[in-house]
């Protein structure tokens, strides 16, 4: 190795060490080992974001409470919109997926949570969080169950 590239490295160590040397640390009742504590904060603090979560996540509009109106004479399909939201739908539905999948294990990243989620889900436990997505979860299969069922019964009508 080039004597260059060991001095870089030990420089980029000796950084590395001073960065964790301002984390708060206690020792652990269990092993009696000093450990440090590494909370979002420092984790934001030392690390930039991800591109992803840099982006804007898009929302949904709130579910329709009316029922699907079908065979109205004079109305013009909907097909464009219709598949729009088919599309937004199930875009949702995979990001809840993955945040469910990440309730289970931390070590997931989470996915961009809109900001209804985060004002909804503040203070509750995992248990809680992950009886809310699954509710959201089976809004949504529902609702995408009735437009994909309204798309194939206008297809069916042509």
């Amino acid at each position: 190795p080039a004597v260059g590239g060991i001095a870089a490295a030990a420089r980029a160590n000796a950084a590395k060490k001073n960065r964790m040397s301002r984390l708060p640390r206690r020792i652990d009742p269990k092993t009696g080992r000093e450990v440090i504590i590494i909370t979002n904060k420092d984790l934001d603090r030392l690390y930039e974001p991800l591109p992803q979560d840099k982006q804007p996540i898009a929302t949904l509009p709130p579910l329709s409470q009316e029922p699907a109106k079908r065979g109205r004479p004079g109305a013009k399909p909907a097909g464009q919109a219709q598949q729009q939201r088919i599309e937004q739908i199930q875009a949702e539905i995979a990001r809840l997926n993955q945040k469910v999948m990440s309730l289970h294990n931390p070590y997931l990243p989470r996915p961009k949570e809109t900001d209804e989620e985060r004002a909804a889900e503040k203070g509750l436990d995992n248990v809680k969080r992950l009886e809310m997505t699954h509710k959201r979860l089976a809004e949504l299969q529902a609702e995408l169950a009735r437009l994909s069922g309204a798309a194939s019964g206008n297809e069916d009508d042509r």
